[in-house]
């Protein structure tokens, strides 16, 4: 799946999710990095979320895993994820380094 199939889908179901704005902050540093901001005001935990990307399509796709501390299980989506009592959304790639297993199934 692309990142603009991505991104639609995602979008398409925007309410449900609790997003109100998906704002580009590229720019807003020196680093030249292409950032995307998610608000989701009503969430349980960090009410702001940012993606990066090679360009805006995959800044906008890119999402963050919730990683159940006692566990050390990270979840994409499914049950448990941001449902956990104990846990916290981080990349994909911080998760494998800090030694956090992906859950067989989401």
């Amino acid at each position: 799946m692309t990142a603009d199939e991505t991104i639609a889908r995602v979008l398409a179901h925007k309410d449900v999710l609790g997003i109100t704005r998906v704002a580009n902050l590229t720019g807003l540093d020196r680093t030249g990095v292409l950032v995307v901001m998610v608000c989701r005001p009503n969430a349980r935990s960090s009410a702001v979320f940012n993606g990066k990307g090679v360009d805006i399509a995959a800044a906008k796709a890119n999402h963050k895993v919730w990683v159940n501390l006692e566990t050390g299980i990270y979840h994409k989506g499914g049950r448990w994820y941001g449902k956990t009592k104990n846990g916290k959304f981080i990349s994909v790639d911080d998760a494998k380094k800090a030694g956090y297993k992906a859950a067989k199934r989401d």
